[in-house]
């Protein structure tokens, strides 16, 4: 009987200032292997990754999926008060085409 070997994997996000960029995540991998005749043999091991990117588009943005991003869908994105005030303008909120160019600032 071939053993077979269940692997879990645990994601532990490095810590950072709110001002400082995420360089790496750290990944525990905790295998854990039965044994012939009962118990289990558990290993763990850590890696390191790059972070994947965050999701930015408007799809995602547009928490309540009306067409157009809010300010407070803004405020949860990161996107600068006085960046939204100018491409929003006196409306009050982000169409997709002013989105997609605040986001590049």
């Amino acid at each position: 009987m071939a053993l077979k070997t269940l692997t879990k994997a645990v994601l532990i996000a490095a810590l950072s200032s709110a001002a400082a960029p995420v360089l790496a995540v750290t990944e525990t991998v905790i295998t854990v292997t039965p044994l012939p005749g009962g118990g289990e043999q558990t290993s763990v091991t850590k890696q390191e990754r790059a972070p994947e990117a965050p999701d930015l588009s408007f799809e995602w943005a547009d928490r309540n999926h009306n067409g157009r991003i809010e300010r407070p869908e803004a405020k949860d994105m990161g996107i600068l008060t006085g960046t939204f005030n100018r491409h929003a303008g006196a409306k009050g909120y982000l169409t997709r085409e002013e989105y997609e160019q605040a986001i590049q600032e």
